[in-house]
């Protein structure tokens, strides 16, 4: 099975957003620290994940043009 650059982003966005789901419950367990760290970590993958979500929309665009899924 071959997949698409889009797919590929789409899955590893979604990577990014558990990733980031399991952080924002471990933030609320340690302290007050160790939580700015990981606040700086969640600020990191919300960028990677804007970053995902304008190549995936590219993606999009690019296969409707070419009429690629």
């Amino acid at each position: 099975m071959i997949v698409t650059e889009t797919q590929r982003l789409t899955w590893q966005r979604d990577v990014l957003n558990e990733a980031r789901r399991l952080l924002v419950n471990l933030r609320r367990d340690v302290g007050h620290g160790q939580a700015i760290e990981i606040n700086n970590i969640i600020a990191q993958i919300d960028s990677a994940m804007v970053i995902a979500w304008e190549l995936i929309g590219k993606g999009e665009k690019k296969d409707a043009h070419t009429g690629t899924n």
